[in-house]
């Protein structure tokens, strides 16, 4: 995964000072405590070294399904999630009117 940029996790951790800048504030990251791929313990790496960066600080937001949540498990439904990316796209986007 690593050698094809496929690593996420990596990825930030190596290129942060260069591309941090653009993802800071804006990764929100939810994941079930037990997920069926075990990708819980992927997205505890990945919170460890957001939370030290710096220049800049990345502020993300992890949410944890618990207890005991499967694979999928998000912290609200699909409509309100699509409502909440639609504020940020309309409040962020340039050229963008706000409805």
């Amino acid at each position: 995964m690593r050698d094809n940029s496929y690593d996420l996790t990596y990825n930030i951790q190596k290129n942060w000072p260069t591309i941090g800048r653009d993802p800071a504030d804006k990764l929100h990251v939810y994941v079930c405590d037990m997920d069926n791929y075990y990708l819980n313990l992927e997205v505890h790496m990945l919170e460890d070294i957001l939370k030290a960066t710096d220049n800049p600080p990345a502020r993300a937001d992890f949410q944890y399904g618990r207890p005991m949540t499967g694979h999928g498990w998000q912290p609200m439904p699909n409509p309100e999630m699509i409502r909440m990316m639609a504020e940020r796209i309309n409040k962020t986007s340039p050229g963008v009117a706000a409805s």
